[in-house]
C-alpha cells in the first residue's frame, strides 16, 4: 500500500508526535510512505541553511530517504499565508520525483487543513482527515487573521473525507 501523509509538522522535528509515529511504523510494516512537511517559507529555508541547521540539498532536492519505505518532501511557499500558491509548483517537483505515488492508488492521509488544495491535484483511493488540533484556535492563525480561512479549509476536508479522526471529543 502506498500513503501519502500531508502533516503540519516537519518530520525532523525533534519532537516526535503521532504523525510521525504513524507514518514510521507505517513504513516499518513495509507500506511504501510519502511524509510530505508543511510548506515551508522559502525566507526560512534559506535562513536555515545560513545558520548551518539544514542541508542546502533540502531546498534544491526536496526530497529526502529515510528508509527505503519512506521518503520525505518538504514543499516550499513564499508567505506565511500560502498566498501565493505554489501548491502546483510543489505538486509537480512531487511527482516527478515519486511517480509512483501518483497513479491514483494511494491513501493520502490529511493531518494539514492548510494544504486543502493538495487534495485535488493528487489522485488518492482514500482521503483520512486525522484532526489532532483545533487549528483556527492556534495563535499563529489568529495573529495572522487566517482563522475563518483555515476553518473553512477543515471544513472541506471534512466533507471530502471517507474517514475523520480527531484525537478528542471537541475536535
Amino acid at each position: 500500500m502506498k500513503i501519502i501523509f500531508l502533516s503540519n509538522q516537519l518530520f525532523d522535528y525533534p519532537l516526535k508526535t503521532n504523525k510521525w509515529h504513524v507514518a514510521t511504523r507505517v513504513a516499518d510494516r513495509g507500506h511504501n510512505v510519502l511524509f510530505v512537511d508543511p510548506p515551508l517559507r522559502f525566507r526560512k529555508v534559506v535562513k536555515q541553511i545560513f545558520q548551518g541547521r539544514w542541508s542546502p540539498m533540502r531546498i534544491f532536492s526536496a526530497f529526502n530517504q529515510n528508509s527505503s519505505n519512506l521518503k520525505i518532501f518538504t514543499p516550499i511557499t513564499k508567505t506565511v499565508s500560502e498566498s501565493p500558491d505554489l501548491t502546483n509548483f510543489n505538486v509537480v517537483r512531487m511527482r516527478k520525483r515519486a511517480p509512483e505515488f501518483f497513479e491514483g492508488d494511494a491513501v493520502l492521509w490529511v493531518y494539514n487543513p492548510s494544504m486543502v488544495e493538495y487534495i485535488n491535484q493528487i489522485p488518492h483511493k482514500l482521503l483520512v482527515y486525522d484532526c489532532v488540533d483545533d487549528y483556527p484556535s492556534m495563535a499563529n492563525y489568529k495573529r495572522l487573521g487566517l482563522s475563518e480561512k483555515i476553518a473553512r479549509q477543515e471544513e472541506k476536508i471534512a466533507e471530502r473525507a471517507d474517514v475523520v479522526l480527531a484525537t478528542t471529543k471537541n475536535l
